[in-house]
C-alpha cells in the first residue's frame, strides 16, 4: 500500500467464506469515481473456501489500494466480534470509514463521493447511510429503507432499529468518532445495531433515500442464514449480549431513554421467542404491555397460538 498518498476514505471489508461474492464486493470498491484518495482493507476471517486467494489476487493486482489483513485462527469463532473497531481501525489512514461485508456489494459510482461530500460540508455529522437493496438466492427481496427522504435519524429512530432499517454496506463514518467506543458495544452478537447507537450520540447521522449497494441474504454462511438455524439456546445466548448492550446504553445516556430502551428489549425477547414458539416464555406478564407495538396480524397470530397452547395443555 502507497503510504505516500494523503488518504481520505479507509474502505473496511469484513471476509469470512465468501468466495462466491467477494469479487464483485471488490469491484464495487474499485469503481468508486472520486475526487480524493481512497483505501481498501479486507480482513479474511481464515477463510478456507477460496476466498484469500481471490483477495490475494486483488491485493497483488492492486498493492497501492488494497492490504489484506488475515489472522492465523478466525477470530469472529473465539468470541472477537469487532473486527473492524479492534483491527481495522487501528490500521486504516482515513478521516472516514466506509463498510461493507464480504458478501455485500457497493452498485453505484458515486456512492463514496455523495456520502463524504454529504459528511464534509456538515462537520456535525457523525455519519452517513442510505437505502440498500436486498437480494435472497439472487433475486430482489426488497429494500432496507430507514425512511422515504433525506434527512436526519434521532436517536429515538436507531433504538427501535427493525431489520429493514439499515444495512452494514451503506454506512459511512468519521474515524475519530469511535475513540472511547465503550467495551459493552463490542461484547455485543451484532455489531452494526451497537455501532449505530453509540455514532447517534457522536452526532447527527444523515440519511440518503437513494440505492447504492446490495445485501444478500439467506445464503450459505451469511448472519442472516446463521440466526434462521441456530438453536434456541444459542439465539437466546446471543440475545442477552444484546440485552446487555442496551443495558448499558441506558446508563451511559443517563436514562434519558429508557422508554425506548425497555421498549426495544421487550420487542427483541417476543421475537425470539416467537421464532421458537416457546408459548410459556411468551406469557410472561413484562411482556404484555409491549404486545400493542406489534402489527395486528402478528398480535393475532401470537396470541391465538398461546391460547391454543394453552387449551392443548
Amino acid at each position: 500500500m502507497n503510504t505516500d498518498v494523503s488518504v481520505k476514505v479507509s474502505i473496511c471489508c469484513m471476509a469470512y467464506n465468501h468466495a462466491p461474492y467477494i469479487r464483485s464486493c471488490i469491484e464495487g470498491f474499485l469503481m468508486q469515481k472520486t475526487t480524493f484518495a481512497y483505501e481498501i482493507w479486507i480482513h479474511d476471517d481464515v477463510s478456507t473456501d477460496g476466498t484469500s486467494e481471490i483477495v490475494r489476487e486483488y491485493a497483488e493486482k492492486y498493492p497501492d489500494k488494497i492490504a489484506v489483513v488475515r489472522p492465523e485462527i478466525n477470530r469472529y469463532s473465539t468470541g472477537n466480534r469487532a473486527i473492524v473497531t479492534n483491527y481495522l481501525l487501528p490500521v486504516a489512514r482515513g478521516t472516514y470509514i466506509a463498510l461493507c461485508e464480504g458478501d455485500d456489494y457497493w452498485t453505484d459510482p458515486s456512492k463514496l463521493q455523495r456520502q463524504i461530500d454529504i459528511l464534509e460540508k456538515n462537520p456535525t455529522y457523525s455519519a452517513c447511510f442510505h437505502r440498500t437493496a436486498v437480494k435472497k438466492e439472487g433475486k430482489s427481496n426488497g429494500i432496507r429503507r430507514a425512511q422515504r427522504f433525506d434527512g436526519p435519524i434521532s436517536v429515538e429512530q436507531v433504538i427501535r432499529w427493525r431489520s429493514k432499517f439499515f444495512a452494514t454496506s451503506s454506512l459511512v463514518y468519521r474515524k475519530n468518532a469511535m475513540k472511547d467506543y465503550p467495551d459493552f458495544f463490542k461484547n455485543c452478537h451484532v455489531g452494526d445495531y451497537p455501532l449505530m447507537l453509540w455514532l447517534s450520540l457522536q452526532g447527527t447521522i444523515y440519511y440518503v433515500d437513494r440505492t447504492m449497494s446490495v445485501y444478500r441474504k439467506g445464503h450459505s454462511g451469511s448472519w442472516s442464514r446463521h440466526y434462521l438455524d441456530c438453536s434456541q439456546q444459542e439465539r437466546m445466548s446471543q440475545l442477552q449480549t444484546e440485552l446487555d448492550m442496551l443495558d448499558g446504553f441506558d446508563r451511559l445516556t443517563a436514562h434519558r431513554y429508557r422508554h425506548h430502551i425497555q421498549e426495544k428489549k421487550a420487542m427483541l425477547r417476543i421475537y425470539a421467542l416467537w421464532r421458537y414458539r416457546d408459548y410459556d416464555a411468551l406469557a410472561d406478564p413484562e411482556l404484555k404491555p409491549f404486545f400493542r407495538t406489534l402489527s395486528i396480524v402478528r398480535r393475532w397470530r401470537i396470541r391465538t397460538n398461546m391460547l391454543i397452547n394453552r387449551m392443548s395443555c
